[in-house]
C-alpha cells in the first residue's frame, strides 16, 4: 500500500517536472520569435533608410534620375526622412524589451547614426558605408544572442 501511494506521489512530480520543462521551452520558442521579427523589422528598417541616403546623395551629386523617376522636393525628402527615422525607431523601442545588452546597443548606435541622415546635417562623408557598417555589427550581435554561428 505505501508502495502504491509513493509511486503516485512520484509520478505525480515528475508530471509536473515534464509540465513545466514543456511550458519553458514554449516560452523559450516564443521569446525567440518575438526577438526575431524585431529584429528583421530593425534591418528593414535600416534598409529604408539607405534609400533615403541614397536618394540625398544622389541628388547631391547629380546623378542622372531614371526614366519614370522624378527628384523629390524638400518637403517629400524631409517626410520621407521621418518616416525611415520613426520605423528604425519604433523598431529600437521593441527590441529594447526583448534584446540582450550587446544588441541594444548596437541597436542605439544604429539610430544614433540615422538620426544623422537628416538633409543637411550629415557631415559623414561616407554615411552609406557607416550605415552598412552598423548594420553589420546589429547583425553580429543578434546572431551572437541568438546563437547563430558566425559567419567565416
Amino acid at each position: 500500500m505505501i508502495g502504491v501511494v509513493v509511486g503516485a506521489v512520484i509520478g505525480w512530480f515528475a508530471k509536473v517536472w515534464q509540465t513545466k520543462q514543456e511550458w519553458r521551452r514554449e516560452d523559450a520558442a516564443r521569446w525567440r520569435e518575438d526577438r526575431r521579427q524585431a529584429y528583421s523589422a530593425m534591418l528593414n528598417a535600416i534598409d529604408e533608410m539607405k534609400v533615403f541616403v541614397g536618394t540625398v546623395e544622389g541628388m547631391r551629386r547629380d546623378i542622372p534620375i531614371p526614366d519614370g523617376y522624378r527628384v523629390p522636393n524638400d518637403k517629400e525628402l524631409s517626410a520621407m526622412f521621418s518616416l525611415a527615422l520613426n520605423r528604425v525607431d519604433s523598431a529600437r523601442q521593441e527590441i529594447s524589451l526583448l534584446a540582450s545588452d550587446s544588441v541594444i546597443e548596437e541597436t542605439d548606435a544604429v539610430y544614433r547614426l540615422c538620426a544623422l541622415c537628416e538633409v543637411g546635417r550629415s557631415q559623414h562623408p561616407d554615411i552609406l558605408g557607416e550605415l552598412d557598417e552598423a548594420k553589420d555589427a546589429f547583425r553580429r550581435a543578434v546572431r551572437a544572442e541568438l546563437g547563430v554561428p558566425a559567419q567565416p
